[in-house]
C-alpha cells in the first residue's frame, strides 16, 4: 500500500541518518583549565625527569635485593646419561643433588654495605629531583598565572591609555593643552599596545614552558590555568630545628661516606679468610631418575687464606688510597651539611622578603589607584595640569604592574624555600 511504502522510506532514512551520526568523529573533549593540584598531579604521572628518578630508586632496591640474595645457599638438581663400550646398564643414570653455602666472605657483607649506601644515594637522589620538580612547577605554574593576568591588565592598561589620549586630544582640539601633552599620551598608548601584544606573547612562552614540565605538548589552547597568585605567609623567624641532616645533598654526602668505608673494608677483606661448605647427594642406576641403585654423598668445608699474592703486595698502597678517599668523603660530607645550612637560611631569607614586599605593593597600588581616580577628576575640571595629572596615572601603572610581579615573586620565593626544605611533588 501507498501508506506501508511511505513509512518504510521513512524508516530507511532515519537509519541511514542514525548510522551517518554515529560515523561522524566525535569533537575533542578541550582541556579543561588546570589548578596547582591538577598540576602536580599531572607532573608525577607524566613528568620525564621524576619518573627517572623514581626508576633509578627501584633499580637501586633491586641491585641491594641481588646483592642480599647472594648470602641464601645455593642448590642443583641434576640427572645425566652415560653410554660406552664398557658402561654397564646399572650405571647409565645418574641422579645428583648438591648444594653450596658461603659460611664467611666478607666482600658479599660489603657489597650489601655499598648497595645500601647506593639505594640512599638514589633515594636521596630522587628526592632532590623531585623538589626540583616541584619548584620548576610551581614556578611555571606562577608565570602561567602572572602571564595571563599580565596579559589582561596589559588591555586593561591600554584601555585606559587610550581614553586619557582621547581626552587629551579634546583639550588640544579646544586649544586647552599643548602639542606636547598630545604627542606624550600617543606615545603611551602606542607603548600600552605593544605591551599588550609582548604580554599574548609572554603567555604563549609561559605555555610552552608548563607543558614541558608537566611532560605535554603545548597548543595554543592548552595549558590554560586557574587559580591565584597564593602563598603561604612566611615565617616570621628562621626555624630553629632546620632538618638539615635530612636534606637530599646531606644524605647523598653521607651515603658516598658509607661507599667509601665499603671501598676500604674491601680492600681490609684481602687479609681475611674465606669459608663455605658444600654437600652433594647421588644415585645410579639403569632407569631415569634411579631410586634404588648404589647411593653416593660427600660433604665439605673449605678454607682459603692469602698469604702471598699479588693482592696482598699492592695491599698497602690500596690500603692508603682507600683512606684518603674516606677522608675526602667525610670532609666533603661536612661542606654539603655547612652549604645546606647557608642554603637553608638564604631561601628563607628570600621568601621572608618577597612576602613583605608584596605587602607595599599592595599598599602603593591601593594608594596609587585612589589618586588616580581623584586626579582623573581635577583633571578634567581643570583643577590640574597635564604634567601632575600624567605623573600620577604613570605611577598607578606602573604600581599596578610590580604588585603582580612581586606576588610572582613571593610564589617563586616559596617555591625556592620548599626546594631548600626538600619538598617534593609527592608531598
Amino acid at each position: 500500500m501507498p501508506g506501508e511504502t511511505l513509512n518504510l522510506d521513512m524508516k530507511g532514512i532515519l537509519a541511514v541518518a542514525a548510522a551517518t551520526l554515529f560515523l561522524l568523529p566525535v569533537p575533542a573533549r578541550s582541556e579543561v583549565p588546570l589548578d596547582w593540584e591538577a598540576c602536580r598531579r599531572m607532573a608525577m604521572a607524566q613528568n620525564p625527569d621524576f619518573i627517572a628518578a623514581k626508576k633509578a630508586e627501584e633499580a637501586a632496591c633491586a641491585n641491594l635485593g641481588g646483592s642480599i640474595a647472594g648470602l641464601l645457599p645455593s642448590a642443583s638438581l641434576s640427572d645425566s646419561w652415560s653410554d660406552g663400550p664398557s658402561q654397564k646398564d646399572a650405571t647409565r643414570w645418574r641422579a645428583s643433588l648438591s648444594a653450596q653455602v658461603n659460611i664467611f666472605n666478607a666482600n658479599d657483607w660489603i657489597a650489601i654495605m655499598r648497595d645500601g649506601a647506593s639505594l640512599r644515594i638514589a633515594k636521596a637522589s630522587f628526592r632532590s629531583t623531585s623538589a626540583q620538580v616541584r619548584q620548576s612547577l610551581r614556578g611555571a605554574f606562577a608565570d602561567m598565572v602572572y602571564a595571563t593576568e599580565q596579559a589582561r591588565i596589559s588591555e586593561e592598561i591600554a584601555t585606559l591609555r587610550e581614553h586619557n589620549a582621547r581626552l587629551v586630544t579634546l583639550r588640544y582640539d579646544s586649544g586647552r593643552e599643548l602639542l606636547g601633552g598630545k604627542l606624550r599620551v600617543d606615545a603611551q598608548l602606542k607603548e600600552a599596545r605593544a605591551n599588550a601584544s609582548a604580554a599574548k606573547r609572554n603567555l604563549m612562552t609561559s605555555r610552552a614552558a608548563l607543558a614541558r614540565l608537566l611532560g605535554r605538548a603545548d597548543t595554543p589552547e592548552w595549558p590554560s590555568v586557574t587559580g591565584e597568585l597564593s602563598f603561604d605567609p612566611s615565617p616570621g623567624e628562621f626555624p630553629a630545628a632546620a632538618p638539615v641532616e635530612n636534606l637530599p645533598s646531606v644524605v647523598t654526602a653521607r651515603a658516598r661516606v658509607a661507599q667509601s668505608r665499603a671501598s676500604l673494608n674491601t680492600v681490609r677483606a684481602r687479609l681475611l679468610p674465606t669459608a663455605s661448605a658444600s654437600w652433594s647427594r647421588s644415585r645410579v642406576g639403569p632407569d631415569y631418575y634411579p631410586d634404588d641403585g648404589p647411593l653416593s654423598w660427600s660433604a665439605g668445608v673449605g678454607i682459603s687464606l692469602p698469604l702471598f699474592s699479588s693482592g696482598v703486595l699492592d695491599l698497602p698502597f690500596a690500603w692508603l688510597a682507600a683512606s684518603a678517599s674516606l677522608e675526602q668523603s667525610e670532609q666533603n660530607a661536612r661542606m654539603a651539611e655547612l652549604q645546606a645550612a647557608t642554603g637553608l637560611r638564604s631561601a628563607w631569607s628570600n621568601y621572608a622578603g618577597a612576602t613583605e614586599t608584596v605587602e607595599v605593593q599592595e599598599a602603593y597600588l591601593a594608594a596609587s589607584e585612589q589618586r588616580n581616580r581623584e586626579s582623573d577628576i581635577r583633571y578634567e575640571s581643570g583643577f590640574m595640569s597635564f604634567e601632575n595629572w600624567e605623573q600620577i596615572v604613570t605611577d598607578f601603572v606602573n604600581y599596578k604592574r610590580s604588585a603582580l610581579r612581586a606576588s610572582r615573586d613571593a610564589v617563586a620565593a616559596e617555591a625556592a624555600w620548599m626546594s631548600a626544605l626538600g619538598r617534593g611533588l609527592e608531598e
